[in-house]
């Protein structure tokens, strides 16, 4: 993970300066992946705040917008790469 964005915080970091609906941005894996898994969790890593999200290979950020976070908490980001027949990378 390359860090979060919202709003007018375009600096992809870990802090969220601007907005409560956070975009995770990644680095794209290369050949092999055929999707990524998307989740935010709330800061004891193991309660979802945020659902995960399927998105395609050619993808490197997504937008939460349906998922508010609160100012002053802190959340964790991760991003899974999945191969055609489902591994995990």
């Amino acid at each position: 993970v390359l860090g979060v964005t919202a709003g007018r915080d375009t600096t992809k970091d870990a802090t969220l300066a601007d907005g409560n609906y956070a975009t995770i941005n990644w680095q794209l894996v290369g050949t092999g992946v055929s999707s990524y898994d998307v989740t935010v969790f709330q800061n004891d890593n193991t309660t979802v705040q945020c659902a995960t999200v399927n998105v395609s290979a050619q993808t490197a950020q997504y937008n939460f917008s349906n998922c508010a976070l609160t100012q002053g908490l802190t959340y964790k980001a991760r991003v899974i790469a999945k191969g055609g027949a489902g591994n995990t990378t």
